[in-house]
């Protein structure tokens, strides 16, 4: 890497990875007008990208668990690109019924041929307030995957919490290079 006159750092550029990088390691690539940063494992892009998760909807108590989705986000570059999701953010409300016996769990899928699917991860209410919205951000850090056609929510019952309202799912990350 290196320095303009003012100091700031230039990463080297080029249509191909250098090879052996170091972590933190910075590169433009040309062809693709990324810039990329090396994690230990992957390239990375330097940009952050949001794949929301869509339909706000409030599952009843007594909801049955199928594989039906109740929110699902396309990441529209699946087929070009992989992406390292380095979170879930979420938010969710529970109005009665709510402590670490009684929870819904919301299962992160990703679908990659019609019922097919599996968890990414699968966090839970069990420590909101209840009658409370609660940001959560549930940390990943795994590859989805080229062949992934969408990302779903289910949410499941753990011991018959209250009703739940979701709202505001997106997977944060990095395209890979």
């Amino acid at each position: 890497m290196t320095s303009d006159m003012r100091g700031y750092s230039i990463p080297a550029r080029g249509k191909l990875f250098p090879s052996n990088p170091a972590v933190d390691d910075q590169f433009y690539r040309t062809d693709r007008n990324l810039e990329y940063f090396f994690n230990g494992s992957y390239w990375l892009t330097t940009v952050q990208y949001v794949i929301p998760l869509t339909t706000y909807t409030a599952f009843p108590t007594n909801r049955s668990v199928t594989s039906n989705a109740l929110m699902a986000g396309i990441p529209g570059f699946a087929s070009t690109y992989d992406f390292w999701m380095e979170e879930m953010r979420w938010s969710s409300y529970v109005p009665t019924t709510n402590d670490f016996t009684h929870y819904w769990r919301c299962d992160l899928q990703k679908i990659t041929a019609p019922s097919t699917s599996t968890n990414i991860t699968s966090p839970t209410t069990a420590s909101d307030t209840t009658n409370t919205w609660t940001q959560h951000t549930t940390t990943i850090n795994a590859l989805l995957g080229t062949s992934v056609i969408y990302l779903q929510i289910n949410a499941v019952k753990v011991s018959g919490p209250g009703n739940l309202d979701l709202a505001a799912v997106s997977v944060v990350g990095r395209l890979v290079g």
